[in-house]
């Protein structure tokens, strides 16, 4: 009888992950062509939906480090970067990952007034952030837009990278013999019905570390964890939250704590000390599941961690090069509708990676 039960959950466990999959969005080049899939049923082995072609092309600008999220209400909502010294982010909504709705552009910075308003006091925060506004000279740029939904504060949190070109902002870390005085600092705003947004402040600011890339997870309800790129180092550290937090809207000020001592990778650090940024995390079964872009050596990581304090390098088959990007979960029925559907339609070529070439026709 015992064993009749065990095999009964058994079977009642597999069938329920069975009807889950996952996919990766990415990009492919500059960012010119949009948004590229893949699918995986367990994470470790990916291919390309429809051949790797774009399945999504936004009216104007790039479309680099596509961010998706499911929502509470059902549909998939995207982020992007639109160009790499812009100061919008693009963002579009979708209910099965194939039709996207109209882009549209997010001012993020449209009630900058220079140094000391980093973070908006809400007092001429648009009410339409995707109505066109003037931009501060000042601002260099917004990139690596993230994109959470987080189930029990009911809430989107989205976050970027921007540098404002003031040598008296962030004065440990300017340097104006880096690229492009590159001075990153992540910000966020958030919203309930992508109507409203709540006014940009730092959602991680360290003083004396260049940050970019982040990436976060509820690893339980109410507990947090965050994943971050050194962008001098060029390396992957983790970030534990200090205190409790009630709503992403009013995130205490020293939510984040200090990023880990070691980087997991990077530069320098076995068995992978390639050059890392573009980080997504996916739990499956009792795991988490790190990737990254290996940007400089052209290549993908993945990394097994379950207290985000220590982490396995473990291999990943991807069929061609795959750029930052995230991994979401989804049923079965939007991966078989994804190798279904050519999207769009849209052809293009999109570039030969590791020898094969992937021209959609």
């Amino acid at each position: 009888m015992k064993y009749s039960i065990l095999l009964l959950l058994t079977l009642c466990i597999s069938l329920q992950a069975a009807e889950e999959g996952f996919v990766y969005s990415s990009f492919t080049l500059n960012g010119e062509d949009g948004l590229h899939l893949l699918t995986s049923m367990d994470g470790r082995n990916w291919k390309p939906v429809q051949n790797y072609r774009s399945m999504y092309k936004p009216a104007s600008g790039l479309m680099r480090d596509p961010s998706i999220c499911l929502g509470g209400d059902g549909k998939y909502h995207m982020v992007w970067t639109t160009g790499w010294f812009e100061h919008t982010i693009g963002i579009a909504h979708s209910d099965n990952l194939k039709k996207w709705t109209p882009m549209k552009k997010l001012y993020l910075w449209a009630d900058y007034d220079g140094l000391g308003t980093e973070e908006s006091d809400g007092s001429n925060w648009p009410k339409d952030l995707s109505m066109n506004a003037p931009r501060h000279p000042q601002i260099r740029n917004c990139w690596a837009p993230e994109i959470f939904y987080d189930s029990r504060t009911k809430e989107y949190v989205i976050f970027w990278a921007s540098t404002i070109n003031n040598p008296k902002l962030f004065p440990k870390t300017w340097n104006p013999k880096r690229w492009e005085r590159m001075n990153h600092r992540i910000y966020y705003t958030t919203t309930k019905d992508f109507k409203t947004y709540t006014p940009r402040t730092f959602f991680y600011a360290p003083e004396d570390r260049l940050v970019i890339d982040s990436c976060i997870c509820q690893v339980s309800p109410g507990d947090y964890r965050m994943i971050v790129k050194d962008e001098e180092k060029q390396a992957l550290h983790t970030s534990f939250p200090t205190r409790k937090l009630d709503t992403w809207a009013t995130m205490p000020k020293d939510y984040w704590g200090p990023m880990s001592e070691k980087a997991f990778t990077g530069p320098g650090i076995q068995p992978n000390p390639k050059k890392a940024e573009g980080q997504t995390v996916i739990k499956i079964g009792d795991e988490w599941l790190v990737y990254c872009d290996y940007w400089n050596a052209k290549d993908n990581g993945l990394f097994i961690t379950r207290d985000f304090k220590t982490f396995k390098a473990e291999n990943v088959k991807m069929p061609m090069w795959v750029r930052h990007g995230t991994v979401l979960k989804v049923p079965v029925k939007i991966i078989d509708d994804l190798h279904a559907s050519t999207g769009d339609s849209l052809t293009v070529k999109i570039g030969t990676y590791k020898g094969a070439v992937y021209d959609a026709k």
